[in-house]
């Protein structure tokens, strides 16, 4: 009976976004929340059907204030990577997300090359291949780590990979060995 008579939330208030911070209201109808219970409210299912209509929301943070208030904190994705797909480029976030599809290629932003990847807008990105998936994360995530600029990750040859760094050079590092070292030297 305390989980559908009482706690329901009646306010909620959003925090953190400047991307989308003219846009409360749309936020707070997205997530759903209001009217719900305060105990039973779930942060992953907020933030993907918030996700879902503002692709530019990177994470949210849901903080219950007793009896009836919920403040959602709002983390704003940034642009990171994209692929092309039918003559359009997607943009993707740091953390695998659809952010938009357009006509040009996206400035500040490094091309994955991968057989059959794919996604739609406010989705994780979408690979076939998951060997390629993981083999493309991998290689991200050790040239943020040694903060190289790259433009381009072809990961389409498991056993030819090849890095296009700086618009200067191209990089071919091999087989997926000693990557880590490779990226490093």
């Amino acid at each position: 009976m305390c989980f559908t008579v009482f706690f329901k939330i009646k306010e909620v208030k959003v925090t953190g976004s400047a991307i989308y911070k003219d846009n409360t209201q749309e936020i707070i109808k997205a997530s759903g929340l209001v009217g719900e219970n305060l105990f039973v409210a779930s942060e992953k299912k907020v933030e993907d059907k918030i996700r879902k209509s503002m692709p530019y929301v990177d994470d949210v943070s849901l903080e219950r204030k007793f009896p009836d208030k919920v403040v959602l904190t709002i983390t704003d994705a940034k642009e990171k990577m994209y692929f092309e797909e039918d003559n359009k480029y997607y943009i993707v976030s740091e953390n695998g997300y659809v952010l938009k599809e357009q006509e040009e290629i996206p400035e500040n932003a490094f091309q994955i090359i991968s057989n059959g990847i794919g996604g739609n807008i406010g989705e994780l990105v979408k690979y076939e291949n998951e060997n390629e998936q993981s083999l493309s994360e991998k290689i991200v995530k050790l040239l943020d780590k040694h903060k190289i600029y790259v433009n381009k990750i072809d990961a389409t040859n498991p056993l030819a990979i090849v890095v296009e760094v700086e618009n200067r050079f191209t990089v071919l590092l091999g087989k997926d060995e000693y990557t880590e070292e490779k990226i490093a030297h």
